[in-house]
């Protein structure tokens, strides 16, 4: 169909060149609509685009893609834009047949390119065509090394506009981005189509992946044709970082993100909704309407859901996905399992293990290629550096891979032992133990050879170390020495666990974490096998399980003992550790009938959530704990869970719901002599009073609690009881301020001496909010600002968002909203992101900023978008409130 004739081969130009590819916009619909006009309309493009360029020296190398693009090369820049001035007003003003218009995007970049048999390759042609694509019918890009070395000479009446410097697809390097601007062009056009990272909560992967071409290419190819993939396989497969690793690929071509659900904690068909609406951060409203609430939140994305490990909770995984397809057709499923889920439209692909080497290839460069070589010598040579591939362990290293019929885990735990083991030795361990596998004919079971490969290691283990590794399975999400020895009994001496645990980790039955307590940990797949040995001993895990149920309590109660303590960052750190521990626990403990152990765990549960911000999901367990507990359980531990409740109730912005349950936990604390939650109790009255402001009551409750903190030598809740008493002054028509900023003066003296930062993190934005009343707003956003700083450190979302928000409301107040944008609109963010009431008030404030600013609802969305990017840490740094309100203002 074409009529250009490709360049001789002799004239092409060498050395920098500057390169020009074309493109028709909407060629595919308009071939499919109109293909007898579109045929004479191509022809009649062909013949204009050769006039034109040979006019300005270029050369049409060949066509591209389908027919309807070009590629042409120039000796100079000015030329190739001279061309597609040319080219693009020829275009505009040909009369085309059957009223088509051909819309042409031209892409112009410089650089040096690799010239053979008469085309070019290389990065140079790569960024050029990814240029082109991010362009848009009637527009001519140019790259930022073009217009470096044509500024000076463009052409006539020709000038350039910068678009700014952006992504391009599989391109490392951003790029400058300029558009050519003539007579003959629009002066405007949409953004750009350039990559940017869709948002994902994607782990950061801590080992290289290796191999797996074939299969990536084969999930993405599936991916393009079906809405749901399952990759299937037996544990151990791969098959939970494969998807990951196609998930990571997949991001530029889902806008709305990919978003990766685990399933392996959960028990509860009926909790994957919540699970899906935790992972791609929906309204908590989402998921209170089972599945359909979470496909109306994503009804109308283009985003890609990862379910991994469905294979406990199929049927339900099946109707769930279901449910998503026909109602957001934009989104993809990719879901692991080790079968299929059954779902209607579902495209299967078994993840095979990784290619084994030939048994005749012995040379180290070409067998380390192999993807089961590459694998175990990465995993070997980490952990013994000094491990190398050589000639004479070449026929061993074989031997281990085909043995272990490539699959990585296999792999892995074999790669481990090379610290102890020589390959040969190695080796030889393996074929014996896998004699009835390898010797079975016909195909090999690879569910078989896991099983066979971390039983191995699981018969190399003393009698005491087996009854370790089956006791450990209780846990989910690891664990640290101290609760192994609390949990694990029976035979095992609290003394030998960690010795124990040592032997684990040698024989790579076990994960060690070297963090600041250390932390444990199986791989799912030996973790399923643990359990499995567990629940062999029945009597074993009954008691395990009680075990572990006393064991997560009592860690728990010692962990809420040491709240509004110095020590209260330390204990939330904790508890936010082992709170899939914990969560276990307190499902385990409903079932057992012992109402004060579920108490004892909610209050666990409560302050780890509600510390991090997330009051409302601390609300459930209070609640269940104190339903089941209702007429049995303990006084003192309702005084605390009526305490912790009437706090949540605050947090929520329910004084009227907090009343009634702080006063009965005054009351049950006075009687029983429990005079810390009487403190505590006192405190809440107070604020409840404050609410309904009562002064004089205020006053009252916050004195008595002051009374009872200062008589039982507790001075961080001394301290803290100030800060109530400088809001109360602060608040009150007829307060001192001048006595509230004493109140605050005192307890930062002793919070700093004490090294309290949740206390001074409130002190600081109590006394901000004072400045702010004084309309001192400079001073007031300081106080502000040293208060979200120390909030950060705790990692406390709400605190954070709470000290944005005066932040911003400060110098929105001071007429400065320029100051005031970023800090509201980062709130308001994290706001969302906790479900918090505040978030109103926020976006209230927001709204009053930008409508100074005079920003569009468009420009203010984009501003939103690239608040809600930023993490706790970067927040409440000056570096960042302080930049450029937006980019668009910025240029």
């Amino acid at each position: 169909m074409k009529s250009l004739i490709p360049a001789d081969v002799t004239s092409l130009p060498t050395g920098t060149v500057t390169f020009l590819m074309t493109d028709i916009e909407g060629s595919t619909r308009l071939w499919e609509e109109r293909p007898r006009a579109m045929a004479l309309a191509l022809a009649r493009h062909d013949e204009l685009a050769k006039q034109t360029f040979e006019l300005y020296e270029g050369q049409i190398i060949k066509a591209r893609g389908e027919g309807d693009s070009l590629f042409v090369a120039f000796t100079t820049a000015s030329s190739a834009i001279a061309g597609a001035i040319a080219f693009g007003a020829a275009l505009q003003n040909e009369e085309w047949p059957d009223g088509i218009s051909l819309r042409v995007r031209q892409a112009i970049h410089t650089g040096e390119a690799i010239n053979s048999a008469g085309d070019y390759y290389g990065p140079t042609i790569n960024r050029c065509a990814r240029l082109r694509a991010a362009g848009h019918g009637g527009q001519i890009l140019l790259s930022g090394a073009t217009k470096s070395v044509v500024a000076a000479r463009l052409p006539g009446e020709v000038s350039l506009r910068f678009l700014g410097t952006h992504r391009l697809k599989d391109l490392q390097d951003a790029e400058e981005i300029w558009q050519v601007v003539a007579d003959v062009t629009a002066p405007d056009f949409p953004p750009l189509r350039t990559w940017t990272e869709a948002p994902n909560n994607l782990p950061k992967a801590l080992t290289s992946f290796i191999g797996r071409a074939k299969a990536l290419a084969d999930v993405a190819a599936l991916l393009a044709k079906h809405s749901i993939v399952t990759l299937t396989g037996t544990g151990g497969a791969g098959k939970t970082r494969l998807s990951i690793e196609c998930a990571r690929l997949a991001l530029t071509d889902m806008p709305d993100g990919v978003w990766l659900v685990e399933l392996a904690d959960i028990s509860d068909p009926d909790q994957i909704p919540r699970a899906i609406q935790a992972a791609l951060n929906l309204p908590a409203a989402a998921s209170t309407g089972g599945i359909l609430g979470v496909v109306e939140a994503i009804r109308d994305q283009r985003l890609l859901i990862v379910l991994d490990n469905c294979e406990h909770v199929l049927h339900a995984c099946a109707n769930v996905a279901e449910a998503i397809l026909q109602g957001a057709p934009n989104v993809k499923i990719l879901a692991t399992s080790r079968e299929a889920t059954g779902a209607h439209g579902e495209a299967v692909l078994r993840i095979p293990s990784l290619a084994i080497p030939d048994e005749k290839t012995l040379d180290p460069t070409e067998l380390a290629m192999n993807e089961a070589v590459a694998l175990f010598l990465d995993r070997a040579t980490a952990q013994a550096p000094n491990f190398t591939l050589t000639q004479e362990n070449s026929k061993a290293v074989i031997q281990i891979c085909r043995n272990l019929d490539g699959i990585p885990l296999a792999l892995e735990l074999a790669a481990a032992r090379i610290r102890a083991l020589q390959p040969q030795e190695l080796a030889n361990r393996l074929e014996d133990r896998f004699r009835l596998l390898t010797g079975a004919k016909g195909g090999r079971s690879r569910h078989q050879t896991l099983h066979a490969t971390i039983e191995w290691s699981y018969r190399l283990l003393t009698d005491l170390e087996r009854d370790l590794f089956a006791q450990l399975s209780v846990f989910t999400g690891g664990w640290s020495l101290a609760l192994a020895e609390r949990v694990c009994g029976g035979d095992i001496d609290e003394f030998d666990v960690l010795d124990l645990l040592t032997a684990l980790i040698d024989k790579s039955l076990v994960s060690f974490e070297a963090s600041a307590e250390g932390r444990y940990s199986y791989p799912e797949s030996i973790r399923a096998f643990s359990r499995d040995q567990l629940a062999m001993r029945t009597e074993d895990q009954t008691a395990v399980r009680e075990r572990h149920v006393s064991a997560m309590a009592t860690f728990c109660m010692e962990k809420v003992m040491m709240q509004r303590t110095a020590d209260e960052p330390i204990a939330v750190e904790q508890l936010v550790r082992e709170g899939a521990n914990i969560l276990a626990a307190f499902n385990q403990s409903r079932t057992m009938g012992d109402p004060n152990r579920t108490a004892q765990l909610a209050l666990g549960l409560s302050a780890s959530r509600r510390r991090r911000g997330y009051q409302r999901n601390a609300v459930p367990p209070v609640d269940e704990a104190l339903f089941l507990g209702e007429g049995v359980l303990d006084p003192l531990l309702k005084a605390k869970l009526l305490c912790e409740r009437a706090g949540l109730a605050l947090d929520l912005l329910s004084s009227v719901q907090a009343g009634p349950m702080a006063r009965e936990a005054a009351d049950l604390a006075h009687a029983h002599g429990d005079t810390a939650t009487l403190i505590r109790a006192e405190n809440l009255l107070g604020q409840v009073a404050l609410e309904e402001l009562d002064y004089a009551t205020t006053r009252a409750h916050y004195q008595e609690s002051l009374r009872l903190s200062e008589l039982g030598d507790s001075w961080i809740e001394a301290a803290r009881l100030r800060n109530n008493l400088g809001i109360l002054e602060r608040r009150d028509p007829n307060g001192d301020k001048d006595l509230a900023a004493q109140h605050y003066e005192a307890a930062l003296a002793i919070q700093r001496s004490k090294h309290d930062l949740r206390g001074e993190a409130e002190t600081l934005n109590s006394y901000g909010v004072l400045e702010y009343s004084r309309a001192n707003y400079p001073r007031a956003a300081e106080h502000y600002l040293a208060s979200g700083l120390l909030e950060s450190k705790l990692e406390h979302r709400f605190g954070v968002a709470k000290t944005l928000s005066n932040y911003g409301e400060a110098w929105l107040d001071a007429g400065e909203a320029e100051k005031a944008v970023r800090p509201l609109a980062t709130a308001e963010q994290f706001f969302i992101q906790i479900q918090s009431p505040y978030r109103d008030f926020t976006s209230g404030l927001l709204g009053k900023a930008v409508a100074m600013l005079g920003w569009t609802p468009a420009e203010t969305e984009d501003f939103r978008a690239e608040c809600a990017a930023v993490d706790l840490e970067v927040a409440v740094t000056l570096d960042y409130l302080q930049s450029p309100s937006k980019t668009k203002g910025a240029q």
